[in-house]
């Protein structure tokens, strides 16, 4: 895991289910100190966080032994992490240090990052005549109301941008299990779905907040969900205690010129403490679990989604 502090560092751990467990377990009230494993320093404050896998740039020839095709088949480990001047870096994970600048937003501030696999050559409703890229690509956000598509590692490459949002956008999230999927939130009170891979907006609901910004998303598919369509939506919000749950799933009739997808409320939950960042796992036994992290006194709760 990793944290962005205040002074601009940025503290890499590496933490087991183990340490999880050992502190979970402990009943004499102590606190386990864990020391980072890496600490780089952030040139400007942290906006917005994403691991990832960076491709090596080793040719290899059919004369290169298997153990050189194998490490160049290898990605790289990689945090990117996105500031307030607008630019994203790539960290290195491994032994050696190193960064690499990765893109910039003109000087508006990043607000949301999330990686997203490429168009592939099953595509139907996309024309990739004249584009034969199939690789991962970078979603960036930001406060001049857009949400940018570069390929990635070459995001000077932007491939498009999802532009209906008419206030600053807060977040981005890809919706787990169909990649071709996008949500997002911002300033205008409003959740937006996309098709990122052909940049049009297929569903979109006003926020349940109480008239409080959202600020937070996370996505997961439905584990009771026997067609593969049904995928849920988490939104928490800016300095209020409240947490949403949404449905993301198909129409099955479309009247013209109407989303295809539908966006609804499932329910709201007022937490004990103010939400901070939210995240769904895969629970033991099937289910789904949304962890929330908190302010003090409780810092932090699951929720069982059924």
């Amino acid at each position: 895991c990793v944290v962005a502090r205040n002074d601009k560092t940025l503290s890499i751990y590496n933490i087991s289910m183990e340490d999880i467990t050992t502190t979970s377990a402990s009943k004499t009230g102590s606190i386990t100190t864990i020391e980072p494993t890496m600490v780089y320093q952030s040139p400007k404050r942290v906006s917005c966080l994403v691991f990832a896998n960076l491709p090596r740039n080793e040719n290899t020839s059919k004369d290169d032994d298997d153990e050189k095709k194998n490490v160049a088949a290898i990605p790289i480990p990689v945090l990117i992490s996105c500031d307030l001047a607008g630019d994203a870096y790539a960290y290195s994970l491994l032994g050696r240090k190193g960064k690499r600048l990765l893109l910039g937003h003109t000087a508006s501030m990043l607000t949301g990052v999330a990686l997203v696999p490429s168009r592939n050559s099953n595509d139907s409703d996309i024309d990739d005549s004249n584009n034969d890229y199939h690789g991962d690509c970078i979603v960036t956000a930001d406060r001049d109301e857009k949400i940018r598509i570069s390929r990635f590692p070459e995001s000077y490459i932007i491939e498009r941008y999802l532009l209906g949002h008419t206030n600053y956008v807060t977040d981005i999230a890809s919706v787990n299990g169909e990649p071709s999927l996008l949500v997002s939130c911002g300033g205008d009170m409003m959740l937006r779905l996309w098709n990122w891979k052909t940049g049009q907006q297929i569903g979109n609901v006003a926020v349940d907040g109480s008239g409080k910004i959202p600020t937070d998303l996370a996505t997961t598919r439905s584990s009771s969900d026997t067609q593969g369509d049904e995928y849920f939506v988490a939104v928490i919000y800016d300095d209020c205690n409240r947490l949403s749950l949404y449905k993301i799933h198909h129409d099955a009739k479309p009247a013209d010129n109407e989303p295809e997808f539908l966006l609804s409320l499932v329910c709201t939950i007022d937490c004990p403490s103010q939400p901070l960042s939210i995240a769904f796992e895969e629970g033991n036994n099937g289910g789904t679990l949304l962890f929330v992290l908190m302010r003090e006194p409780d810092y932090a709760l699951t929720y069982t989604i059924v």
